[in-house]
């Protein structure tokens, strides 16, 4: 019946080789040395049910199954195809079998030297690092605490769903000071201090739902722009303080700690909270050990307002100084406890909106005391 009748028969024989799907794709695709009577073989009576024991690249199987949809292919293992040869070059020195690279050996890396991934590293895109689902942290891999020892080529990334941290213990790690522009990060990250402090290039973040974002992690990426929190947890000090591209920003109702100077030096004209969950109380941090910037401490001049939810409940020390004449709207009738040394913050160029029904319990509530006279009745406001 001809070589692919042969070679079909040779599958069923070995049932191990998966280079034999590689001649039959090739036989199948580029039509070589093919008889007549092959040629025009009734593909639905190829009728079968193979299994592969090594790798083999998924397009082959895939174009092969839908020549012979009678014929059941089972793969265990699939060749990884890689957008950036610098990338495939890299892994299949380091990961390789020879042949190629598969899902099955990424998967089994479970540390990465920077030797081989930082500042001499020359790979550009590496959305393949998916694979690598062995990998739990990314500390110092591709850089580490200085612009010196950080990746310079990277620009694209999507990281293994397996990833539970970014950075490393204490400061910075992870990617910065890299030449990352876009990266796709999964669930639950906790991505921790300067993790992508200093990333002047970063323009594209994906967020996976529920990750945490720890002090600096994003300062100073001027190219950074709007990106959906989703469901992040906590947002700490300066985490976007120097990204300048940000215009505007919705903190989801997931969000229970906002820390100092979150925005600071940022082009946010637009600050809102998510639809309210009084379930998830949230707190503004103040002073940490004397240092008292507040929470929205030099924001945009554009912002005039920022309207607070009902489950704001607590503001640290100063949570509300140094904001540059933002007014406050708090939609809460009962006042959120002032802790520390009990002071709201300098808010003398700020007017603090309150419920109508609510504004004598603020107006006595400690902290808001103090400044009873920048407090007005929320039916007053105009936005």
């Amino acid at each position: 019946m001809g070589k692919i009748i042969k070679l079909i028969q040779s599958l069923h024989e070995q049932n191990l080789d998966s280079t034999l799907i590689n001649k039959l794709y090739n036989m199948l695709h580029r039509k070589q040395d093919l008889n007549d009577d092959t040629i025009n073989i009734d593909n639905s009576n190829i009728v079968g049910e193979i299994t592969l024991r090594t790798p083999v690249y998924k397009d082959y199987v895939d174009y092969i199954r839908n020549v012979f949809v009678n014929l059941v292919i089972h793969v265990t293992d699939y060749y990884v195809r890689f957008y950036d040869p610098k990338a495939e070059e890299l892994c299949a020195q380091l990961y390789g079998d020879g042949i190629g690279v598969s899902q099955n050996q990424l998967a089994a890396v479970t540390s990465m030297s920077i030797s081989d991934w930082g500042p001499t590293c020359q790979i550009v895109d590496f959305p393949e690092f998916k694979y690598f689902t062995g990998i739990k942290i990314i500390d110092s891999q591709f850089t580490g605490s200085s612009d010196d020892n950080a990746n310079k080529t990277l620009k694209t990334i999507e990281l293994p769903n397996s990833i539970t941290h970014i950075g490393r213990q204490g400061y910075a790690g992870g990617f910065y000071g890299t030449s990352i522009e876009s990266v796709i990060i999964n669930d639950n990250v906790t991505i921790k201090a300067a993790a992508f402090c200093n990333c002047k290039n970063l323009k594209h973040v994906t967020l996976g739902y529920g990750c945490y974002i720890d002090w600096q992690a994003f300062q100073y990426c001027p190219l950074l722009e709007n990106f959906d929190l989703n469901g992040a947890t906590s947002i700490g000090t300066s985490a976007f303080d120097g990204c300048e591209s940000m215009t505007s920003i919705i903190i989801p109702n997931t969000v229970t700690f906002i820390g100092n100077g979150v925005f600071t030096n940022t082009g946010i004209t637009s600050l809102t909270f998510e639809n309210e969950n009084d379930n998830n109380a949230l707190t503004l941090q103040g002073s940490t050990n004397g240092w008292r910037p507040g929470t929205f401490r030099v924001m945009n001049n554009n912002i005039k307002y920022i309207i607070l939810p009902k489950r704001l409940t607590e503001l640290k020390d100063n949570a509300l100084g140094n904001t540059t004449k933002i007014n406050f709207v708090f939609t809460s009738t009962t006042p959120p406890s002032v802790t520390g040394n009990g002071e709201l913050g300098y808010v003398d160029e700020s007017w603090l909106y309150v419920p109508d029904e609510a504004i004598e319990a603020y107006k006595a509530a400690p902290g808001f005391s103090t400044w009873i006279s920048r407090i007005k009745p929320v039916s007053e406001f105009v936005a």
